[in-house]
């Protein structure tokens, strides 16, 4: 940045040359004033991102109070919903609600309210609410970033039994599994393709809406389309004029104010505008104890290509924090590309940080010792060697159980388990395939087999898999009980005495044992869970569920309870 001196310095050097060149100066002085100008407003702006930084710092530190105060309120509404007497349309309102609630913050609550929802309306049947209940499914799918469950959630609703409301939630829904594919393809053409895609639905949506009906999100699509077609200026114009901010809540304003960074950032305006932008996005997701968010990840990348390295890994850690607490896969998906860059060199500062001190520590006790006398500078120098040397040693140490602990979860969770029951479940796919070919070959030839022989027995897939799956289940049982003996009796010990689960056979597990067992060893993916245990989603969904509410601890912390069954503290 130019300084006041610099400034005059300059100017006295044009002033002090020949009349020939007057043109010349009132040019340079032009340039000089511009660029004056430019890094005037370049330092204020980085002054107002700096000091927005600062609010966002105070609120990341408040977020514990935001959460219990979100939590709270969730609790309110649920209490309420526990009355006996309350109607179908206030349970179908009451679950609605929490599916909102959880949208962003908990998306496996938020489908669990939204099938709860679905499921009151077709007893009461209310046609428009079940509708809209498969779309609040379908755009928790979206949040979670589970595109595929999301599109054949799509594929199964008909616009033309939906009310234009419907219609254009229908179409909302449809617009973000667009997003979400356009954002994780890398092949140009399909990026292109996909991008068209996305601006037919913005096109149909926004056919459908007016501001009238459908309030702020119509300038949101408009300034998104504005922004696909490379409008970017418009797309600008459009959000600074044509919103009232006074009449939008908080999870909008991050919304929009995410949106003025990202055109910014494209060219609408100055790097340092799209920055706080940015930053006053995240302070709005963080007010609203929003889980599922992008600002803060935004902010991130964007401190560590500035070089605040510190900055940047905390704020990473808050948001795969929230992501993980979120279950939002697609985020977490960006998060895993990410972080390990930042952490690396994170750590790596910090090693160099640690050097430095260390090395400055050594020169200031050698130079204060040396002053003093030999003798002295000998025995202290030893005595931190030492030192040093037993520190080394117990951290080696500690590093080393740590270590130990993590190679027996993974061995228990990758090899022993994950591996070993997909290839047990693919030998079964296999042979199941081969005997529908063999009975498919011998009823394309002719051939007769006579009465219940034994190979037609044999040749019956459905009661090979089912037999196969109950020895597969029972191996694992077996094999699982064998690692964690007092399985059973510890998981009873978090349920109440009513809830507890007694087995008719000591040494085969319940499905809803089989569910915990894999979150015992590390597999909490519900989706992993069901193709492992060769189940429906819904069956892990509504079992996880029934599990936490006959918890005699905290149920949000059940799981963690689970997890921790068998496991042995080491102390120094």
């Amino acid at each position: 940045m130019l300084t006041f001196e610099h400034i005059v310095s300059l100017l006295e050097g044009i002033l002090l040359q020949s009349n020939f060149q007057i043109m010349r100066r009132k040019i340079l002085l032009t340039k000089l004033m511009l660029v004056l100008f430019v890094s005037v407003c370049t330092g204020q702006s980085q002054d107002n991102f700096h000091k927005l930084l600062e609010k966002l710092d105070r609120e990341i530190d408040l977020r514990s109070v935001s959460h219990a105060r979100r939590e709270g309120r969730i609790a309110e509404l649920k209490d309420t919903l526990k009355d006996p007497a309350l109607s179908e349309s206030k349970l179908i309102e009451g679950y609605g609600r929490l599916f909102w609630d959880y949208l962003t913050y908990q998306t496996d609550s938020a489908i669990h309210y939204a099938a709860a929802k679905r499921e009151v309306a077709a007893k009461a049947g209310i046609h428009e609410k079940v509708i809209e209940a498969e779309l609040n499914l379908a755009q928790s799918y979206a949040i979670a970033g589970l595109n595929k469950e999301l599109a054949d959630k799509l594929a199964q609703l008909s616009q033309e039994d939906m009310t234009p409301e419907l219609q254009r939630y229908y179409l909302y829904v449809h617009s973000l599994l667009c997003e979400n594919v356009n954002s994780l393809t890398t092949n140009p053409h399909l990026s292109t393709r996909h991008a068209r895609d996305l601006h037919d639905v913005y096109t149909a949506l926004l056919e459908m809406m007016t501001p009238a009906n459908s309030g702020v999100w119509y300038h949101f699509i408009e300034a998104k389309l504005l922004d696909l077609e490379g409008a970017i200026e418009e797309s600008r114009s459009l959000l600074e004029n044509g919103i009232d901010l006074d009449s939008i809540d908080e999870r909008d304003l991050a919304m929009y104010y995410y949106l003025l960074g990202k055109v910014c950032e494209k060219g609408a305006g100055t790097t340092e505008e799209a920055n706080c932008y940015y930053v006053q996005a995240a302070l709005c997701d963080l007010r609203c104890a929003d889980r599922e968010h992008y600002a803060i990840y935004k902010l991130s990348k964007i401190l560590y290509e500035q070089g605040d390295i510190d900055k940047a890994y905390a704020y990473m850690k808050v948001a795969m924090e929230d992501a993980n607490f979120c279950n939002a896969y697609k985020r977490i998906h960006q998060l895993s590309q990410t972080m390990p860059v930042i952490s690396s060199s994170y750590q790596l500062m910090r090693s160099q940080e640690q050097r430095m001190l260390y090395i400055l520590l050594c020169v200031s006790i050698a130079s204060i010792v040396m002053l003093t006398c030999m003798l002295i500078y000998m025995v202290k120098l030893s005595r931190s060697y030492r030192n040093a040397t037993i520190q080394l040693t117990a951290l080696n140490r500690d590093l080393k159980e740590v270590s130990n602990d993590l190679a027996d979860a993974n061995i228990i969770k990758e090899t022993y388990i994950v591996r070993y029951m997909d290839l047990c479940l693919e030998n079964i796919r296999q042979m199941s395939d081969r005997l529908r070919h063999i009975s498919r070959f011998i009823k394309q030839n002719d051939m007769e087999l006579v009465g219940k022989s034994p190979l037609r027995k044999m040749l019956d897939t459905v009661s090979f898999e089912n037999d196969n799956l109950k020895i597969f289940h029972s191996n694992f049982d077996a094999t699982f009980l064998t690692l964690f003996p007092t399985f059973v009796e510890e998981y009873n010990k978090l349920l109440t005495p009513e809830g507890q689960v007694v087995l008719k056979n000591p040494m085969c597990l319940n499905t809803e044992l089989r569910i915990y067992a894999l979150v015992r060893l590390g597999v909490t993916n519900s989706v992993k869970i069901a193709m492992f245990l060769q189940c429906s989603l819904s069956t892990v969904y509504n079992n996880r569920t029934n599990a936490r509410n006959k918890a005699i601890v905290d149920r949000d912390r059940f799981e963690e309870y689970v997890s921790r069954i068998g496991y042995i503290y080491r102390h120094n």
